[in-house]
């Protein structure tokens, strides 16, 4: 009848239903996500706010700002292919108990664990996105000789934020050519959305 075929439509549909729940469970405790944290030292004259809100590309996927300016996240593609979101926030270790001095600290937040090496290439995307490798101390020795000029050292102001890559600086510069601020970030999101590449479920624009 009718209405024995409906229930049997029905229940067919509910056992889909279940047995696709089951297989999005089972993938989900199948690849539990592991972090890791780390830090490592900058030099004491640097200033992470500053230098994420320096220009705009800090608006631009896949960058991502939180706390004001105070953390910087971001997908970083290492040579392995393997994608790390890692999250990025400044630190004193005079706030450590194990500490005796004043040294500044980058710590690092990652949504997988790193070996060693990754550990190492992930560390070094970061510094080239702050410039951290870059030393800066003939600047701000000029900077002191002008009165007008002392917030500069004030706020740690002077180094310009970059992509971990010169093509992805490249590309997005080409996306701030004859039009709007907002067309750019516009374009910047769709190269993320439609040609990256997903990790912890972010779209992350490769540019291998």
């Amino acid at each position: 009848s009718d209405e024995t075929e409906r229930s049997n439509v029905e229940h067919t549909q509910s056992d889909a239903t279940i047995s696709d729940q089951q297989k999005i469970t089972c993938k989900t405790y199948q690849h539990p996500r592991r972090r890791m944290k780390f830090s490592f030292s900058v030099p004491s004259d640097f200033n992470l706010k500053s230098t994420v809100q320096s220009h705009g590309w800090s608006d631009l996927p896949p960058f991502e700002v939180e706390d004001n300016g105070n953390q910087l996240s971001r997908c970083f593609e290492l040579t392995s292919d393997k994608l790390i979101f890692a999250s990025i926030k400044l630190q004193s270790t005079k706030n450590l108990e194990q500490s005796t001095n004043d040294k500044v600290l980058l710590s690092v937040n990652t949504e997988l664990k790193c070996t060693s090496i990754e550990k190492k290439e992930l560390t070094n995307q970061i510094k080239t996105c702050l410039r951290l490798n870059e030393d800066y101390s003939s600047f701000y020795q000029e900077v002191k000789q002008h009165k007008e000029f002392q917030w500069v050292l004030k706020f740690g102001a002077g180094r310009l934020m970059r992509a971990p890559t010169v093509l992805e600086d490249v590309v997005k510069m080409i996306c701030t050519t004859n039009c709007s601020w907002a067309l750019t970030k516009i374009m910047a999101q769709n190269l993320c959305e439609k040609l990256g590449r997903r990790v912890s479920g972010r779209r992350f624009d490769s540019s291998s």
